[in-house]
């Protein structure tokens, strides 16, 4: 009986810590971020189109933006398609292509945790990770990055299980989730050579290292992969390497010689934790350290005992970070180190690390004051790590003006606009209108990082008809979102006549010249939480 109370009370304890995680992902879900990035906004049209295509291409993949450039497989593409379908093809499906794994990845975290550490270790690292500003917003805009993540602690999970307990079915399971990573960033190559590598050094610190080997699910991983990297390597337009060629340290446009870059990555994807985090708003509140003050505290404490043991462990912790952060070591782009996406499955890694400091710092004062006194200044402790996140997130975040350009703001929320509004069609949406933000590009923090809006006209009309629900009706209108369709269209021109009343979108500057043609019976302009102009909206009619 004692034996179950203690599982109903740890189960119940995750319950919560996921019930946190959900919080943190879903709170304000259409302000925080306050746009769709593009990729973001790619991958669920594409999704979509690939739903509707005649020839599904199962183990191809599609460019996510031209030819030869960056490939999503369309493995991945499935999945999401399925995922967008269940969630109404809209802005909602967008990002949850984001929150679902990203909510997975905390109860696996604590599997994981719990073949490797111990269950109180686990449980903290699985609260830490549901409040983790960086997680967070990485599970909120970071789509195949995030199901990378989510699939390598899943395979790292029933691994440390399958060597635990000598049992094969999990090293079997292990592969096939390793295969299916393989599909998503291109950064899960790196997960695969370190699976690889703390398999291998886990049977050189064996006696049984035959056993051990026996364990290695990479054969299987590799043959659930082949059939996409075959295509990649045989007929894809930009090849295996397409991406590792564009961001490489030696690749053309690089501002320093290949070492001082590497100096300056290292030194970043160091300090990164604690001191000075990345700069671009995509991936965090620009500058701020990718822990909280108190979850870093916890990480440095956790990194002496976890390093100061020759266990398994220690192994885990040591390969994960040194061959994950090549990703953003080995890499270069306009924004600078670090580069807190390519290496964000880094932060499950600094929660387990933190984990492992929270219960060496309980374990080394329980006996020194009560009980009582500890468990209360444990609750604070966590509770100031979930208020700092809350604060970074929700409070500081929106806030920054940064994100505002760094996304696809305006035609997200005016999307959500027309969604709300439905009677509010014909919608005419001048191209100028969605550029409003751009004369704001002075005021960033990082304007050199964040001052550019990357999309272009046909990704500025898909972000708009998927938010606005067009494609929970017509999801092939995803094929060509430019057509128009006399609904929600796109235009460089607005109509010179119109059969009846009508909505246009335009720039602030041009209403009084509209006010010249046509009778305008209504006027609202769309804001952002700091105010700034994202478009304006004139209900019109014919004089």
């Amino acid at each position: 009986m004692a034996s179950w109370t203690a599982r109903a009370r740890t189960a119940a304890a995750l319950l919560a810590v996921v019930a946190l995680a959900a919080l943190f992902r879903l709170y304000k879900l259409g302000a925080v971020p306050p746009g769709l990035y593009l990729d973001e906004a790619l991958s669920a049209q594409h999704a979509l189109a690939w739903r509707v295509s005649a020839d599904k291409a199962w183990f191809a993949a599609t460019p996510l933006l031209v030819a030869g450039w960056v490939e999503t497989s369309n493995g991945y593409l499935a999945a999401a398609s399925g995922v967008m379908w269940l969630f109404g093809d809209g802005f909602l499906g967008a990002r949850m292509l984001s929150v679902l794994p990203s909510l997975c990845c905390v109860p696996l975290l604590y599997a994981l945790a719990r073949a490797v550490a111990g269950r109180r270790e686990a449980l903290v690292a699985a609260g830490l990770l549901a409040i983790s500003h960086w997680a967070a917003r990485t599970g909120r805009d970071g789509w195949d990055q995030v199901a990378m993540t989510t699939l390598q602690v899943a395979a790292l999970a029933s691994l440390a299980h399958g060597l635990g307990g000598d049992r094969l079915a999990w090293s079997a399971l292990a592969g096939a989730l390793l295969g299916a990573c393989l599909y998503t960033y291109v950064a899960s190559r790196l997960v695969f050579v370190q699976v690889g590598t703390w398999l291998a050094w886990e049977a050189f610190a064996s006696a049984r290292k035959g056993r051990i080997l026996v364990h290695a699910g990479l054969a299987l991983a590799l043959l659930c992969a082949a059939p996409y990297y075959a295509y990649l390597v045989t007929r894809s337009g930009g090849g295996l390497g397409v991406r590792l060629g564009q961001l490489a340290l030696t690749a053309p446009g690089a501002a320093h010689g290949v070492w001082p870059t590497l100096a300056e990555n290292v030194g970043a994807h160091l300090a990164m934790f604690n001191l000075r985090g990345g700069t671009y708003a995509r991936d965090n509140l620009p500058g701020w350290p990718m822990l909280d003050p108190v979850t870093g505290l916890l990480f440095l404490g956790g990194l002496v005992v976890a390093l100061g043991r020759a266990d398994r462990q220690r192994r885990l912790v040591v390969t994960w970070y040194a061959v994950c952060v090549l990703g953003g070591v080995l890499s270069q782009s306009r924004e600078g180190p670090p580069y807190a996406y390519r290496v964000a499955n880094l932060a499950p890694w600094a929660c387990l690390v933190a984990g492992v400091g929270a219960v060496a710092a309980w374990d080394r004062l329980r006996p020194r004051v009560s009980r009582r006194t500890v468990l209360l200044g444990a609750l604070v402790v966590l509770g100031a790590a979930g208020a700092l996140n809350f604060w970074i997130l929700f409070v500081r975040g929106p806030v920054c003006p940064d994100f505002g350009l760094a996304f696809g703001t305006a035609e997200t929320q005016l999307g959500l606009w027309l969604a709300r509004h439905p009677a509010a069609r014909p919608c005419y949406v001048f191209y100028d209108a969605v550029r409003s933000l751009d004369q704001y590009r002075s005021s960033l923090w990082y304007p050199e990082t964040n001052g550019y809006n990357w999309y272009r006209p046909v990704d500025s009309a898909a972000a708009i008809h998927l938010c606005a629900g067009v494609y929970r009706r017509s999801p092939e209108r995803a094929l060509d979102p430019l057509a128009l369709h006399g609904d929600i269209d796109l235009v460089a021109r607005l109509p010179e006549r119109l059969p009846g009343p009508a909505v246009f979108v335009v720039p602030p500057t041009l209403v009084e010249t509209i006010g010249r043609f046509y009778a305008i019976d209504g006027r609202e302009d769309l804001t952002d939480s700091l105010g700034r102009t994202l478009g304006t909206i004139l209900r019109v009619r014919p004089r």
